[in-house]
């Protein structure tokens, strides 16, 4: 059962948003009239019981609801989900969202007042998707630079895979692989405590090669030629000369043909600086792997980085996929990605897919290539070919 912080100065709206939770059947709901007051409850509540949901009003006095969010960001306490509301337009709610993403704060959505209970409760369930993998229940700081090189250390990260759907058959043709930290006191972890490592080019590099090795001997087990596998490469790793020939040096170790790996560049600030990272990236493709560009529409893509980088996919970003169909504004922008990808030969794949809704919307448009928690989790390995085993039953 979730445990539910409403902050608004209204008392009213306060009464109402309660009152509805609780016919929900939430139970543990406090509701506070400012946001000064919610960051010192995040704050108390995150040594014992965490809360799980914020529901917060954009328009407060003393701390508006972006200040909140910008101080929840900077927090070392995992952030709660949040869901907004007020009585501004969806573009305003939408802009909201996109500010608590920047800051890596989960957000549900939000909702126009006055709230009606179906909204609210569409909104309450998607938070299961969002639930952490932590085995622990408790929140976790992030851990230091210091603690996560004791883990690459002691060899405790490990590969998680994500399915890759064909939207239309239904079959698993793919999976993503994701870094997860299997903790010997906290369980498996998400990179959300562990991001430090991101911005360490050395400790990067460590744990991307490891994950790559790890990641190719569990591929060549998987269905024969059948299954491709996806791999996130930071900007800062193409910058090294070394990762080329790391790849096409495991690929023959592993005798895997490099056309069923997909080298996923994540995109930054710095792509717009491509000289160095595109001798890498040409070598690639030459030996046959694929290049998709990842997160495009997260916030750095432009145009010319799209026509100049030797990519074959681009990986629509969740964030404009997640509550598309009841968004306009956010349906259109996906329609000009859409026309775009197919302009530019490029294969499209549809990431962060979490409702029948979405997957609906997305097919519509003629994406045939999509993941999220509506169709799996990430797993671990073994997870992962019992879930294949199911699909090759279904399939055969």
């Amino acid at each position: 059962m979730y445990k539910v912080l409403v902050v608004d100065d209204h008392d009213g709206q306060r009464f109402i948003v309660c009152n509805m939770l609780k016919e929900m059947g939430l139970k543990d709901v406090v509701s506070v009239n400012s946001a000064t007051i919610a960051l010192s409850d995040i704050h108390q509540s995150s040594k014992s019981l965490p809360f799980d949901i914020v529901i917060c009003d954009l328009q407060m006095p003393y701390m508006d609801g972006v200040e909140f969010v910008r101080a929840l960001g900077k927090c070392s306490e995992a952030a709660p989900a949040l869901i907004f509301m007020s009585s501004f337009d969806q573009k305003v709610l939408q802009a909201a969202e996109r500010i608590a993403l920047a800051y890596k704060i989960p957000v549900l959505g939000s909702i126009q007042k006055p709230i009606l209970l179906p909204q609210l409760k569409a909104l309450l369930e998607q938070k299961r998707p969002l639930i952490a993998e932590n085995t622990s229940k408790v929140s976790l700081n992030k851990f230091s630079l210091q603690q996560i090189r004791a883990g690459l250390k002691l060899n405790q990260f490990i590969p998680f895979y994500q399915p890759k759907i064909n939207l239309v058959s239904g079959e698993c043709i793919g999976v993503e692989m994701l870094a997860r930290w299997a903790h010997p006191v906290y369980g498996v972890l998400t990179p959300d405590v562990f991001s430090d490592i991101f911005i360490d080019d050395e400790c990067c590099s460590i744990l991307t090669k490891r994950l790559i090795v790890k990641s190719f001997e569990d591929l060549a087990d998987l269905n024969g030629e059948k299954i491709s596998l996806a791999i996130n490469l930071a900007w800062s790793m193409f910058k090294k000369n070394d990762i080329a020939d790391y790849l096409i040096s495991q690929v023959g170790t592993y005798k895997i043909n490099p056309e069923r790996v997909i080298i996923e560049i994540t995109e930054s600030e710095e792509s717009t600086d491509m000289t160095i990272a595109l001798d890498t990236m040409i070598r690639l493709r030459l030996y046959g792997f694929k290049l998709a560009l990842d997160d495009f529409g997260s916030g750095y893509s432009n145009m010319e980085v799209i026509s100049s980088l030797p990519v074959n996919q681009l990986k629509i970003d969740k964030s404009l996929i997640q509550g598309v169909h009841k968004n306009k504004q956010k349906l259109k922008v996906l329609e000009s990605v859409v026309d775009l990808s197919e302009k530019l030969a490029l294969k499209i794949v549809a990431e962060g897919i979490e409702t029948e809704a979405e997957c609906n919307i997305v097919k519509c448009l003629g994406v045939t290539e999509g993941q999220g928690y509506y169709f799996s989790k990430p797993r671990s390995i073994s997870s992962l070919k019992k879930y294949l085993e199911i699909q090759d039953v279904i399939f055969q």
